[in-house]
C-alpha cells in the first residue's frame, strides 16, 4: 500500500543517512527538501555523497552573493567545480528576481503600472506579509531618468502570455502594432523590413531607463527600459513626465508607500524644457502645504508642479562636473565684477600662491585629460576657495587691475565654497546646508542680472536655480510628512542610482561595446542583483577612481553614513535660514562685488518690484534663461509664461551690450575695492576693455538661447 511504501522510504533514507557523513548530510538534505525533491532522488544523491561522485555544501550569504556577482562571467562553471563558488541555478533559485519586460511600442499607463506591480509593489507585499509587519509610514521618492547608448540592433523580444515581438526599434516613431510577430511570423517581418528601408521606422539609438527610488532606501526600482531615439523632443519627455505622474494619482497602494517628490534628469535639453512645461505648472497659493515656508522666503519661485514636485537636476552635472568648471576652465572665463574675466589665464598665475600649488599642477588642474574627472574638478574649486581666503599681506605690492582680480576671485569664492558645502561640507548640518543654498542661489542670481552670459551660460544659470529651488522644498516636504526623519540633500537628490545601474552595464560589456537592446535589459537585471550584493557586503564593490571625492579619507564616495552634523528635518527652520543665506550674499556682494550695482543685490526691493523678479526669473516678466528663446530678429522671441512680454528681450540685449563693452576706470575699480594698492594703478590685467572683441552683440543677442 501507499503507507508501507512511504515507511519503506523513510526506513531506506535513514539507513542512508547513517552511512554519509553527518556534514554532507545536513547540507544535501537542506538543499533537497527546500527545492521539494523526492525520498528517492534523495537517497540517490546520498549514496552519490557517500561515494565521493557528489559534493553537496551548505553555501553562506557571501558565497551566494560572490556567486551573483561573478554570474555574468564566463569562468562562472569553473568557479563553481573548482572554487566551489553556487551554480548559477542555485543563484537564481537565491537571488530576488528582477523582471524587466522589453518595451514594445509607445509608453503606455499599462506598462508602467505593470512594471510598478512586478518590481515595487508585489515584493513589498511580500516583505510585509512575511514579517507581520504593520504598513510602513509614507516615505518621500522620485523618479530618476537617464540615457545610456545601445548598438542599433534588432532583436527578438519576449512578451507575457507567450507572445513575440521584435525588439529594439524606437518607441517613438515604430507602433506597437508593427513590431508584433504573427503566428506565421515571415508576412510581419518582410512588412516591418520593408517599412525600416523606407526609413518610415528605425532602430533606437539609445536606451531610456527610469526607475523609482525612496528616501532612506538604497538603490533603485526599474519601471522602464525603452529603446528611444537621439532626436527626442521636449512634446516627447513632458508627456512621459505626465504619464508618470498620471500612473502615480491612479495606484492607491503606490500612494501608500511614496509621496512622489520629484522627477530627477540630466541637463539635457529636452528634460530641461520638459519639466519647465510640467514641474513648474502649478502656482502656490495659501492653502498648500508649502505656502508657510514658502511665502517667508523671499526670491524663491513660487511655482511647482503636480503634488507639490519639482524638478532635481543632477548636483554633479550642474556643478563640479560640467557647467561652472566649463566656465572657469575657457580661456575667456566667467565675467566677475563686470570687470575681470575669471578663466585658465588669470588662475594659472593667482593659483600658484597658494601654498602646497604648483604652476605645473595648477596647469594639469586646468586642463585634465578627463573632463569628468571629479577629483580634479573637486581640488580645483578647492583650490579656489583656498585662494580667497588668502590674507592681504600674502600679495604685496599691487596695481589697481590686481585688486579687481583678487576681489574676482574671492567672490568666485564665496559662491563656490557656497555650493561644496552644501554637497561635501559632512560637519554641516541641515540648517548650514539650506543658508548655503540661499547665499549661492542669490550670489548666482546677482552675477547673471549683472553680466548675463558673460558670467553664467543659461542652461547652468536655469538647472542651478532648480536644484536650489528644489533642496529646501525637500526638507520642507519631509517636515510636513515625519519631521524626526533625517534629509541627507548629496545623496537623496540627482540620478546616482541610474548611474551605478550605467557603470554595472558596462563593466559586464566590458567596456568594449555597446550592448544591443535586450542584452541592456539582461545587464540592468544582473546590475541591480549585483548591487544588493554590494550593500551586503560593501568590501566586495571596487573603487570608483573617477567618482572619488576627497572630502572623506578612506572612503571613495559620501554617503549618509559619513554626516557627523544634525540632518533631521525638523532641526531647521528654512524660512531663518533661506534669510541668513540672502543677508551673507548681499554682504559678500558689498565688500568683494567691486563695480555691481547696489540695485543687483538689494534683494527685499528686487523681490517686491510689480515685475515679478524672482530666483529663476532674473528680469521678471516670466522670461526665464536658458527656456526664453531669442535671436537676432525680436520678433521671433517665444516667452517662458504666459503674458511674456518680447520686447524686454531687446531691451536685455542692449543691456548686455552695454555690460560687455563698460570696462569701468582705475578709479572706478579701486572705489569699493577689498585692497589698498601702493602704487599707480594701471589698466593691465583680466580687464573687460582687453577682451570685449570675444563677446560681440551676436553672441550677447543670444543670452536667453540655449
Amino acid at each position: 500500500s501507499a503507507l508501507q511504501k512511504t515507511v519503506h522510504d523513510h526506513e531506506d533514507l535513514l539507513t542512508t543517512i547513517a552511512k554519509v557523513d553527518y556534514k554532507r548530510t545536513a547540507a544535501l538534505l537542506n538543499s533537497t527538501f527546500l527545492s521539494d525533491r523526492s525520498i528517492a532522488y534523495t537517497i540517490e544523491k546520498l549514496n552519490d555523497a557517500a561515494l565521493g561522485k557528489y559534493k553537496p555544501r551548505n553555501y553562506t550569504e557571501l558565497e551566494l552573493d560572490l556567486a551573483i556577482i561573478v554570474k555574468s562571467n564566463r569562468n562562472t562553471y569553473a568557479l563553481n567545480q573548482a572554487g566551489g563558488l553556487p551554480s548559477r541555478r542555485t543563484v537564481d533559485n537565491y537571488a530576488r528576481k528582477v523582471h524587466i519586460e522589453p518595451q514594445i511600442g509607445d509608453v503606455t499607463a499599462a506598462d508602467l503600472e505593470r512594471a510598478i506591480e512586478i518590481g515595487f509593489l508585489a515584493p513589498r507585499r511580500e516583505q510585509f506579509k512575511a514579517s507581520g509587519a504593520a504598513m510602513p509610514t509614507r516615505k518621500r521618492g522620485h523618479i530618476e531618468k537617464d540615457e545610456s547608448q545601445v548598438e542599433d540592433c534588432p532583436r527578438l523580444g519576449h512578451l507575457p502570455g507567450e507572445k513575440c515581438a521584435v525588439a529594439g526599434f524606437c518607441v517613438e516613431c515604430t507602433p506597437r502594432e508593427a513590431l508584433m510577430l504573427s503566428p506565421s511570423g515571415f508576412a510581419s517581418v518582410e512588412d516591418l523590413a520593408e517599412q525600416y528601408r523606407l526609413g518610415k521606422y528605425h532602430l533606437a539609438r539609445e536606451v531610456t531607463l527610469a526607475g523609482i527610488a525612496v528616501a532612506g532606501e538604497p538603490g533603485l526600482v526599474p519601471i522602464l527600459v525603452a529603446p528611444t531615439c537621439k532626436s527626442q523632443e521636449k512634446r516627447t519627455t513632458a508627456d512621459l513626465f505626465r504619464l508618470f505622474i498620471e500612473v502615480y494619482e491612479n495606484n492607491t497602494e503606490l500612494q501608500q508607500y511614496i509621496e512622489l517628490e520629484a522627477i530627477s534628469t540630466d541637463g539635457d535639453p529636452a528634460c530641461r524644457k520638459a519639466t519647465h512645461e510640467v514641474l513648474y505648472s502649478v502656482p502656490v497659493v495659501p492653502g498648500n502645504a508649502l505656502w508657510p515656508v514658502m511665502s517667508q522666503c523671499g526670491g524663491w519661485h513660487r511655482r511647482v508642479g503636480p503634488h507639490n514636485m519639482t524638478a532635481d537636476p543632477d548636483w554633479r552635472h550642474v556643478l563640479p562636473k560640467r557647467n561652472i568648471l566649463t566656465c572657469i576652465r575657457t580661456g575667456t572665463g566667467m565675467l566677475i565684477n563686470k570687470t575681470v574675466f575669471v578663466g585658465t589665464g588669470l588662475l594659472s598665475r593667482k593659483l600658484p600662491l597658494v601654498p602646497g600649488l604648483t604652476h605645473q599642477h595648477v596647469a594639469i588642474l586646468l586642463n585634465p585629460d578627463d573632463a569628468m574627472n571629479v577629483p580634479a574638478a573637486d581640488e580645483l574649486l578647492r583650490a579656489i576657495i583656498a585662494f580667497s581666503k588668502l590674507p592681504d599681506s600674502t600679495f604685496g605690492h599691487i596695481t589697481a587691475s590686481e585688486c579687481a582680480e583678487i576681489d574676482a576671485l574671492r567672490f568666485l569664492g564665496q559662491l563656490l565654497e557656497s555650493v561644496l558645502n552644501i554637497f561635501l561640507n559632512v560637519d554641516c548640518s541641515l540648517s548650514d546646508q539650506i543658508l548655503h543654498t540661499s547665499k549661492a542661489a542669490h550670489l548666482m542670481f546677482t552675477l547673471y542680472r549683472c553680466s548675463r552670459t558673460d558670467a553664467l551660460n543659461n542652461e547652468l544659470y536655469h538647472d542651478a536655480q532648480s536644484l536650489f529651488h528644489h533642496l529646501p522644498t525637500m526638507v520642507v516636504r519631509q517636515a510636513n510628512l515625519d519631521g524626526s526623519v533625517d534629509v541627507c540633500l548629496p545623496t537623496e537628490c540627482g540620478s546616482d542610482n541610474v548611474e551605478d545601474l550605467f557603470g554595472e552595464v558596462h563593466v559586464q560589456a566590458k567596456h568594449r561595446h555597446n550592448p544591443d537592446y535586450i542584452q541592456f535589459i539582461h545587464y540592468v537585471t544582473n546590475g541591480v542583483q549585483r548591487l544588493e550584493a554590494y550593500r551586503r557586503h560593501p568590501e566586495l564593490k571596487p573603487p570608483s577612481d573617477r567618482r572619488a571625492i576627497k572630502s572623506v579619507k578612506d572612503d571613495d564616495y559620501i554617503r549618509k553614513r559619513h554626516w557627523r552634523a544634525v540632518l533631521r528635518a525638523d532641526s531647521c527652520d528654512v524660512a531663518s535660514s533661506w534669510k541668513k543665506g540672502a543677508d551673507a550674499a548681499a554682504e559678500t556682494c558689498r565688500i568683494f562685488g567691486t563695480n555691481i550695482p547696489v540695485a543687483d543685490y538689494d534683494y527685499p526691493t528686487l523681490w517686491a518690484s510689480p515685475e515679478d523678479i524672482d530666483l529663476q526669473h532674473p528680469f521678471g516678466n516670466g522670461l526665464k534663461p536658458g527656456i526664453s528663446q531669442t535671436d537676432s530678429s525680436p520678433s521671433s522671441a517665444q516667452p517662458a509664461e504666459d503674458g511674456d512680454d518680447p520686447a524686454l528681450l531687446v531691451e536685455l540685449v542692449d543691456d548686455v551690450d552695454d555690460s560687455v563693452s563698460d570696462a569701468g576706470s582705475a578709479e572706478d575699480i579701486l572705489e569699493g575695492s577689498n585692497l589698498d594698492p601702493s602704487s599707480t594703478p594701471s589698466t593691465s590685467g583680466s580687464s573687460v576693455s582687453s577682451q570685449t572683441e570675444h563677446h560681440d552683440l551676436e553672441e550677447a543677442s543670444c543670452f536667453l538661447t540655449d
